[in-house]
C-alpha cells in the first residue's frame, strides 16, 4: 500500500500530532499578550475638529469645480431682445419707470389695428389673436 493511500483511522503513526507545545507557553501567555495591546482611544477633540474642516473643505471644492464644469461644457444661448422683454414682462407693474416716461406711453396713440399687425409681424397666428378677444 502507498503512503497516499494509507487510511489515517487504522495508523497510529498518522494520527500522531508532529507539532508540540513549549512548556509553560500557556502560562505566560496573557502578560506578553498585554504589553502589545494598543491602549483604548481617548476622544481627541483636534482630531474631530481637523476632518470636520477637511471635510467642508473638500465639499467646496467639489461643488466649485463641478460648476466651474458645468458652466464651460453648457451651451449658452444668445438671448435676442424681444427675449429680454419676454423675462422682464413681470417687473411693467412695479412703477420703476419716470413719470414722464408714463405720460409719454399715455399720450401715444396705439390703436387695435397696430397692435394686430404687430402681432402679426412678430409671427403669433391670427388664429391665437382671434380667440384672445
Amino acid at each position: 500500500m502507498k503512503d497516499s493511500e494509507r487510511n489515517i483511522m487504522y495508523d497510529d503513526s498518522l494520527r500522531k500530532c508532529p507539532y508540540s507545545v513549549p512548556e509553560g507557553y500557556f502560562d505566560s501567555l496573557k502578560e506578553r499578550a498585554m504589553k502589545y495591546a494598543q491602549p483604548a482611544p481617548v476622544f481627541q477633540f483636534k482630531r474631530v475638529l481637523y476632518t470636520a474642516v477637511s471635510m467642508a473643505a473638500m465639499f467646496i471644492l467639489m461643488v466649485t469645480a463641478g460648476t466651474f464644469l458645468l458652466e464651460k461644457t453648457t451651451p449658452t444661448e444668445d438671448l435676442t431682445h424681444e427675449d429680454y422683454i419676454v423675462f422682464s414682462d413681470g417687473y411693467f407693474d412695479l412703477e420703476i419707470y419716470d413719470e414722464d416716461m408714463s405720460e409719454q406711453y399715455a399720450d401715444a396713440s396705439v390703436t387695435d389695428e397696430d397692435i394686430m399687425e404687430y402681432l402679426i409681424y412678430t409671427g403669433v397666428s391670427e388664429e391665437f389673436i382671434e380667440l384672445s378677444k
